[in-house]
């Protein structure tokens, strides 16, 4: 049975577009919508690469711009995580592509230290697709899809790469040895010779991972929520 006090808190994660749930004695599973505008200053940097990219939290999203004048050898806007991830890990993200020429060159997606999800467009790529690169070996298949979700599952050394329709589509795996920690990033990225030099702008929310370090990380809120 919920106190009075364990029902605030929980009433104040909801508002604030920040959840957290005890999945498990040992995981847990962090959710933000940043339908609040704002970037959790607990749980997340802003991190910027090469010249020109913004991160923002506004309309109820998290926003990330790359202008045509962004440069760099690698140009990118993150939001990356302070918690550093543990083992196994199941994440996604809801995106939606808001300022998107074809062929811009900009890759958008979930990263950690074990590989990427990620949606571009790219010709080298062959165009609109997914990808997930894993150690550096990449698969890509075709898409029209202008907005969507993203998984990235980690389970031991099996890492596992998804996009959203009507269900989970597996785009690869790979099982190789990969970092047992890495923080996690939201990320839109690209590089000077493949970048289109036309604005991008691409939003994310609903973002959760399910995690060990997630769990244990604040753990007089699970307790409170019991």
């Amino acid at each position: 049975m919920r106190t009075a006090s364990s029902r605030i808190i929980l009433a104040f994660l909801t508002l604030s577009g920040i959840g957290l749930t005890a999945a498990s004695s040992r995981a847990g599973t962090l959710y933000d919508n940043f339908h609040d505008n704002l970037i959790n200053a607990r749980n997340w940097d802003i991190v910027i690469g090469g010249s020109g990219p913004s991160v923002a939290a506004a309309n109820q999203r998290l926003e990330i711009t790359l202008p045509q004048t962004s440069w760099g050898d690698v140009f990118s806007g993150s939001l990356q995580s302070k918690f550093t991830l543990i083992g196994d890990y199941d994440m996604q993200v809801d995106f939606s592509l808001l300022i998107w020429p074809e062929d811009n060159g900009v890759r958008i997606g979930l990263q950690t230290l074990a590989g990427a999800v990620e949606r571009t467009s790219d010709s080298f790529f062959g165009g609109e697709v997914y990808i997930t690169d894993f150690g550096g070996y990449r698969t890509a298949l075709p898409t029209s899809h202008t907005s969507g979700r993203l998984r990235l599952k980690k389970t031991g050394s099996l890492v596992q790469g998804f996009y959203w329709e009507n269900g989970w589509v597996l785009i690869d795996s790979r099982d190789y040895a990969t970092p047992d920690d890495s923080q996690l990033s939201i990320s839109a990225w690209s590089h000077y010779y493949c970048f289109g030099y036309m604005d991008v702008q691409v939003g994310f929310n609903n973002f959760q991972v399910t995690n060990q370090a997630v769990g244990t990380a604040l753990p007089q809120l699970f307790l409170m929520l019991d």
